[in-house]
């Protein structure tokens, strides 16, 4: 099949056009972007040398050029429009000329050349829900209430008028909020993010109780596939995420992913016919072609966070003069995006593959220098104790070295650590098995810039001593500590490159609080008290074995009193950050395991498994462990040789 993507260049087009290219080989793609400012051919650089993929720069207002490429291809989807409602407000022409005009473009060339036609539309067509409406479905009226919305619902009639009148084979996906990787910031989640990275206040429109329903781009993308392959000719078929979620909502779930407090929002005043709540139902498509969300709004937007943490140069590139300029007219002046080359926080790393004789190579290399002031983030993992509940597996190596699925223990804490860049880590260990982590880890990764030392507890006196018996190491830097047989599903990276001074946790609701140090919340989600293993009910939410400091831990930790159990108790170091007001939280959904019993282990073992925990390290330390496993076998191969020749 050979497809012509018109917008292929945009958020979503670039997406769906990545989509089809991975999961069908013989396919063949033109894609037709006249690269206004939200379309961008990076995108793309993955496909740009396929065989399989052509990039045409045009006008879908081009009758002579559009007819020419219709006749080379099988189907038509069509993603070009202008798809931002404040622009809309401000200029609606551009809106009419494209999504209309140009729709009607590419429909003559589709009637003339018989081809099938698909129209990627908007929920925004149906108009303002109120809160305990129904959603919308396929069924509803059309309602819009801006230039936008008023254009695409123009071009869905014009669509539906052509199969009606002419029989041309058309489908309809109407879709609610799209996010993930590649989304101009102008849209909410990317704009915020990158106003955060750069320390700037994020504008939040109104009381922020406008409801949208989100729905991560890929999903929306397999749902096209299956409506181009297997939807009904002439119907309409509605996409949502089932993920309502208003925006003051969004706003503070950013906010704690990014290790930020509520004084970064900034209100605006609300833009005109701001519609009060968009909900989709999608019960259609779903018993109709099977279709089901594979994104749940929580890790999809840890994720893609880290994709635009990951990818600044992508977002500066695209955050020009031109984007200045209608911002400030847009928000009254209140300046959201920065020009120019402004310095980043430290630790900004790019991972970089490179071919070396057919071996892939894994370097990484800082792109930016610290800020005036900025603190290195140095890691520490606890890796000490005796672990007497893993017994007897315990009594010939340490915990921590123990696997869970296929890789030791420990790697899943250097994991979260390596992946957020950083790269001068202590390890905790105890006496009897320090020999082992020296053998496993004392070089292996040195040649990928990453530096592992050791110390040796002789004795555990609780988690804060770690801080302590780091001093030297932490040398008036941040610093994150890691259990080392907490495993996290989720990725912290985000968090840990953010962070810049006071205390940060990071807590998960658990069916059993009892069994944990829990944090009592106030209003909007601030930390008020810690109560560790509580007998009364205070909280759901567990604080996990990931802690951010400053370098103050040091003497905090030095200057806490022992417990009765005559230990050092984290829960006081807590207690003494939040205190001074300076202790926040992220919360997370992710799995969190905590491998200290056998059972526990063994559920560790097919979490990682089923989840895929294992697959989702850091390149550098994958390729750290595959070079380490073959120098292993190796040693092994050389011993065997010499016990056969003696």
């Amino acid at each position: 099949m050979k497809l012509l993507v018109t917008g292929g260049a945009g958020f979503i087009g670039s997406n769906f056009i990545g989509h089809i290219l991975s999961k069908y080989p013989d396919y063949q793609v033109i894609n037709l972007d006249i690269l206004t400012y939200a379309g961008n051919l990076e995108n793309l650089k993955d496909w740009e040398n396929d065989s399989r993929y052509r990039f045409v720069k045009g006008d879908i207002l081009d009758k002579n050029l559009v007819e020419g490429l219709v006749k080379e291809v099988d189907i038509i989807v069509h993603f070009a429009a202008e798809s931002h409602v404040d622009r809309s407000i401000l200029d609606a022409d551009a809106f009419v000329r494209t999504n209309f005009l140009g729709t009607h473009n590419l429909l003559e060339a589709a009637k003339a050349n018989k081809v099938r036609f698909h129209h990627v539309s908007t929920d925004e067509v149906f108009g303002s829900l109120g809160f305990g409406e129904i959603p919308f479905s396929e069924e509803t009226r059309y309602d819009p209430h801006s230039p936008y919305s008023a254009s695409k619902a123009a071009s869905d009639h014009l669509v539906r008028a052509y199969y009606h009148t002419y029989g041309l084979p058309i489908t309809i996906s109407n879709c609610s909020n799209n996010y993930g990787p590649y989304q101009f910031p102008e849209k909410l989640i990317p704009l915020f993010v990158s106003n955060l990275f750069d320390g700037k206040k994020v504008p939040l429109y109104g009381d922020g109780r406008n409801v949208r329903d989100w729905i991560h781009v890929l999903d929306h993308c397999r749902a096209i596939d299956l409506i181009i392959h297997k939807g009904r000719i002439g119907e309409t078929y509605c996409v949502g995420g089932d993920c309502e979620r208003n925006n003051k909502e969004i706003t503070y779930k950013i906010l704690q992913l990014m290790g930020k407090g509520e004084e970064m929002i900034e209100f605006v005043k609300d833009r005109p016919g701001h519609d009060l709540r968009y909900a989709i139902d999608s019960s259609k498509i779903k018993s109709e072609l099977g279709w089901r969300q594979e994104f749940d709004f929580e890790s999809g937007l840890q994720e893609t966070i880290n994709w635009y943490l990951q990818n600044e140069s992508w977002w500066r590139r695209v955050k020009d003069g031109s984007y200045q300029e209608y911002y400030e007219k847009q928000y009254g002046g209140s300046k959201v995006f920065s020009s120019g080359t402004e310095s980043v926080p430290a630790n900004k790393q790019e991972i970089k593959i490179m071919d070396d004789s057919d071996i892939k190579k894994v370097i990484s290399s800082n792109l930016a220098q610290p800020l005036s002031g900025a603190k290195e983030m140095k890691g520490i993992v606890l890796a000490g104790g005796s672990a007497t509940r893993l017994y007897p597996s315990t009594i010939v190596t340490s915990k921590q070295l123990l696997p869970v699925y296929d890789r030791p223990m420990i790697f899943y804490p250097l994991n979260v650590l390596i992946k957020s860049g950083i790269k001068d880590i202590l390890i905790i260990v105890s006496p009897e098995h320090s020999g082992h982590f020296v053998n496993l880890l004392g070089s292996v990764l040195d040649s990928y810039g990453v530096q592992i030392s050791f110390k040796v507890q002789t004795e555990p006196r609780g988690l804060p001593e770690a801080f302590i018996l780091g001093e030297n190491h932490i040398d008036n830097n941040n610093v994150a500590l890691i259990l080392g047989d907490n495993i996290f599903e989720d990725d912290f990276s985000v968090q840990i490159k953010q962070f810049e001074k006071g205390g940060q946790i990071f807590v998960k609701k658990v069916p059993d609080p009892e069994r944990f140090g829990v944090i009592k919340f106030g209003a909007d989600i601030k930390p008020e008290a810690i109560v560790e293993k509580p007998k009364e009910w205070v909280s759901d939410y567990a604080i996990t074995g990931l802690y951010l400091y400053d370098h103050r831990v040091v003497e905090v930790s030095k200057n806490l009193k022992p417990s009765t159990r005559g230990e050092l108790e984290i829960v006081d170091l807590h207690n003494y950050y939040l205190s001074q007001n300076e202790l926040k939280t992220t919360i997370f959904e992710g799995a969190w395991l905590d491998a200290g019993t056998h059972d526990a282990l063994l559920e560790a073992s097919m979490t990682v498994k089923n989840k895929g925990i294992n697959q989702k390290f850091a390149p550098i330390l994958d390729q750290a462990a595959k070079e380490f496993c073959v120098k292993q076998q190796e040693l092994m191969r050389k011993k065997a040789m010499s016990f056969k020749l003696n």
